[in-house]
């Protein structure tokens, strides 16, 4: 009878065990959707209440290109207008901005121009990606489309795959990281410098150092690649970062 009973025993820990297997395997194999995913890097980065708080942003930033370093101050609001000065030797060497409808910018004698409209277009791009001052689940009320495109190994991560139109209908990829579902890699199509070079490339920016900024978490670094050579072209660092700062009237504004 003890024997009988053993089999008994063994027989409901494999259909257990079974059971068991099949829970696991139905579940890695559901599929995700785009809101999970949305909710889920929201959650990641600190939460909706955190990132709706950023009304202004100010970002002190050291970048390397080209053998050369620079510090940068980076400027932007909800309102899509933004102004970066850039610095060498404690010196203003050049700035960009954008007013919410043109864009300008200054060379180092002050000497202000009108920004072409691919130059313009692109810095009203970096006001509207998410991982600043707007998050992912605040995309499509601003216009803009996510849409999940599937999963692709990058560097032995499988990563999850969102393809974000912005209202203009320029597209960009960002690549989600399945275990701290924050963004690691961003592509896009585009010239790094458009109004100094107008040649496009396929761009990776990859982005790491997170840390928490009123509440939400910030990448403190990052590296531009050119996908087809594989070189790095820019690494930025960020030095220090505002939230909502007091503003003067007027910084968006080209002097004059």
């Amino acid at each position: 009878m003890s024997e009988r009973l053993g089999r008994r025993c063994h027989m409901r820990a494999r259909v257990c065990a079974l059971a068991l297997s099949l829970v696991v395997a139905c579940a890695a194999n559901r599929t995700i959707s785009r809101d999970d995913l949305i909710a889920r890097h929201t959650e990641a980065i600190g939460g909706a209440r955190a990132i709706e708080s950023v009304d202004r942003m100010e970002v002190d930033l050291r970048i390397s290109e080209g053998g050369r370093e620079v510090q940068g101050v980076w400027r932007a609001d909800r309102q899509g207008r933004m102004r970066i000065d850039v610095y060498a030797g404690g010196r203003r060497v050049y700035t960009e901005a954008y007013d919410g409808r043109r864009a300008w910018q200054m060379n180092e004698s002050g000497a202000v121009t009108p920004s072409s409209p691919e130059g313009a277009a692109a810095l009203w791009h970096g006001t509207q990606y998410p991982g600043k001052l707007f998050g992912l689940h605040e995309m499509p009320r601003h216009g803009h489309s996510v849409e999940f495109e599937g999963r692709e190994i990058l560097g032995e991560i499988d990563y999850y795959v969102l393809k974000l139109t912005l209202s203009d209908g320029f597209a960009t990829f960002r690549y989600l990281n399945p275990q701290t579902w924050l963004f690691d890699r961003e592509r896009d199509v585009r010239a790094p410098h458009p109004d100094l070079d107008a040649k496009q490339k396929l761009l990776e920016n990859r982005c790491s150092d997170y840390r928490p900024v009123a509440g939400a978490l910030h990448s403190f670094h990052e590296e531009q690649i050119d996908v087809s050579t594989g070189q790095v072209l820019q690494r930025t660092d960020v030095t220090r970062i505002e939230v909502n700062p007091d503003f003067p009237a007027g910084l968006f504004d080209p002097p004059g």
